[in-house]
């Protein structure tokens, strides 16, 4: 009974131990750069896109910028009074990396100053960078999806 005991202990002991390569995430390759707004799906607000802009102040190819620490600023667009989409608002925050669903790497969007917390998924990879990525959130018990797409 002490040999299976001390076996146990053993292996317990063994199985604790971890190397360096155990906190790599799947798939993770670098996400940071700058991102355009492609779509917007399920959302019950009619939300425009600098897409679908004709201001140049807008129609700028950086609605996601995220620095290589995780950090990042979003805009969020709306129409004003002539009807025309303009930046609304600029939000920052932070993304986290929790883990990878078939190489592809998920986690969380924290906002600064908001009560909000929104879902992230990045897509494989590409010559070690992400070219995309979704943005899920839960307005009025639906998720609404943002996609974006590398623009540099």
């Amino acid at each position: 009974m002490k040999l299976f005991y001390g076996i146990l202990i053993g292996l317990l002991i063994l199985s604790s131990c971890s190397n360096d390569d155990g906190n790599e995430i799947a798939g993770l390759a670098d996400f940071s750069g700058n991102f355009r707004l492609s779509y917007i799906s399920n959302s019950l607000e009619e939300i425009c896109t600098n897409s679908s802009s004709n201001n140049d102040a807008t129609n700028s190819p950086n609605d996601f910028e995220i620095t290589s620490n995780g950090r990042f600023k979003q805009k969020v667009y709306s129409l004003n009074s002539n009807n025309e989409c303009v930046v609304s608002e600029i939000l920052e925050g932070k993304i986290t990396i929790t883990g990878s669903f078939y190489e592809r790497p998920n986690g969380s969007v924290e906002y600064d100053n908001l009560e909000k917390t929104s879902w992230i998924s990045f897509s494989l990879a590409n010559d070690g960078k992400h070219d995309s990525f979704i943005i899920e959130e839960n307005q009025d018990n639906r998720f609404v999806t943002y996609s974006y797409g590398r623009s540099d």
